[in-house]
Parts: C-alpha cells; structure tokens; sequence
C-alpha cells in the first residue's frame, strides 16, 4: 500500500525561521522561484507542523521583518507560507486518495500461482495464473482493475464494489462470483450468489444467480446457466471442457497458460469432452496429443 509523506520548506528558509534576519537578492530569487514551482517539488520528510507554527509566529511578529525592505519581505514570508500550505495540502490530499496495491501471477510451469488475496474490508480474491488485479480501496468506494481471471467472494457493506474490465464494469454490494477478462477470449461474468449487473458505455445487464454472461461482440452478451462447481474448477486446477472443439480448447488453454500450442489446424473442429487437472501446459500438449493421436507442442 501506498504510504503518506511530508514535505516541507527548503533547509536554507527554515534555518531562519527563528532569527533576525535578511536574505539576498539571490536568496530571495530562489525562493520565488521555489514558490513558483512548488507544486513540481517532493521536499523530503520532516517536522512540517513545527515549522509552519514558527513561520506563523514570524508572519505575526512586525519586529522580525527589517524595515529597509519591509513589502518585499512580507510578500516574501507569505510566499513562504504559501509553499509549506501547498506541502501540508499535499499531505491532505494523500490521506484522502485511495490505498493502491497490484498482485499478479506470473508463472505456469508449476501449479501453485493461484493466489487467495485478502481485502482490507474482508473480502476474499482468488486471482487464476497470469491475471493482474489492481486494488483501489478509498473510505467512499472498493475499485479493482482484472485482467485475467479471479474469484470474488464480497463482504456486504455501503461502499459500492466495482470491478473494472476491458468491456465495462462489474457492479456489486456484496456477492460471490467469477470474472474472466483475457486477452483473445470473451469475456464473461458468472453469478454464484448475490445479484451483480453489468455495465457498459450503452448497456446495463443484470444478472442472477446460477446466470453468466459472455460477450459475443462488442455491444452484445449471450446468457447461459452455470453451476457452482464449474464456476470453481479453475481453483482447483482443474480446466474441464464439454464438447468443444479443439480450436476453443487450445485458446482457452494458451490463454491459460500464457503460451502458444503448435497443432494440427486440419483437426482444429475436432469435438471433445476433456478435462485437464493438474496439468501443466506441456502436460496438457501431451493429453491431447494422446487423446487425438496427433502431436502437440508447447512453443
């Protein structure tokens, strides 16, 4: 998660904070310049609050500001000012931005990259091999960002629970269900419990438990009906095809696995009921190498 920082006045400014003093010319100019520039700044970490106490005290002491320039040194202090207000605001303004963090799988030549991921409110993920997700949680709203493919299992609160994908965004209060957003695939939405809808730019779908939804084009969704267990085969790993082709079962599987399959296009309309468990992708090439009589390669 991201963490707060502080920012504050450059060392040579709060060195003088609690002396007589007067500044150069070519102090002065780097100080306006500072001013000028300082919402570009990061100054590093320090006792922000102590020093904008002292530089309230001097701002309110006539005493402390020489009188052969006394204009220009007001404006200056209140440049100043103005500088250390722009590094608390910073630090405001940090406290108020959603907490961030990214997890992702990366790896498919072992079995174990299938990730459970607790939220800070108590819901749970579990985030499929090669899938991204980026957690955005703030104290109005829970914004996730999947690429790939997870499990959600929502706790039920007031702020809204929305994942975001690449054909729109998954809209949901408190519910459990499966969302699969890979690249070369369709994407769809299956509902376990709970009710969710679906959004996009011209579209709002709804969608009921034991329902999924997949996406045929680019404005339209096809309905089937799923059960639980189908829904959860992939955490298990276990990829369980009925009467698919071969194409379909080779791109679910290279998008599985993140890999490409070197096969025999001729047999690509071959149907098969098949399931895959525990398998690897080279081991998957060499079951359905065996199941067709034909060679399959990992590239």
């Amino acid at each position: 998660m991201s963490e707060n920082k502080q920012y504050s006045l450059p060392k040579f400014v709060v060195e003088q904070l609690t002396k007589d003093f007067s500044y150069s010319e070519n102090e002065l100019e780097k100080a306006s310049d500072i001013y000028s520039r300082a919402a570009k700044f990061n100054y590093p970490g320090s006792n922000t609050g102590e020093n904008w106490s002292k530089l309230v005290l001097n701002i309110t002491e006539p005493k402390m500001v020489k009188k052969e320039t006394p204009t220009f040194k007001i404006s200056y202090w209140w440049s100043a000012a103005a500088i250390v207000v722009i590094g608390l605001t910073f630090v405001f303004l940090q406290n108020l931005n959603p907490s961030k963090e990214i997890v992702s799988t990366q790896t498919y030549k072992t079995l174990d990259e299938i990730k459970k991921i607790t939220l800070e409110d108590g819901s749970t993920v579990h985030l499929n091999r090669f899938s991204n997700l980026t957690v955005n949680v703030s104290k109005s709203e829970r914004n996730l960002e999947l690429i790939g493919e997870a499990f959600f299992e929502v706790t039920h609160n007031a702020k809204p629970f929305l994942v975001e994908t690449n054909a729109g965004f998954v809209e949901v209060l408190g519910t459990i269900f499966n969302v699969k957003n890979r690249k070369n695939l369709p994407l769809s939405v299956a509902l376990v419990q709970g009710s969710v809808q679906f959004k996009t730019p011209t579209n709002t779908i709804q969608i009921l438990p034991g329902e999924c939804i997949t996406q045929k084009d680019a404005k339209t969704f096809i309905k089937s009906m799923i059960n639980e267990v189908s829904v959860k085969n992939w955490m298990q790993n276990r990829l369980v095809f009925e009467d698919k082709t071969l194409k379909e079962i080779i791109e679910n599987l290279e998008s599985e696995y993140n890999v490409s399959f070197e096969y025999n296009e001729l047999i690509a309309n071959e149907k098969l009921t098949i399931t895959f468990e525990n398998l690897t992708a080279i081991q998957s090439a060499e079951l359905l190498s065996k199941t067709l009589n034909t060679t399959l390669k990992v590239k």
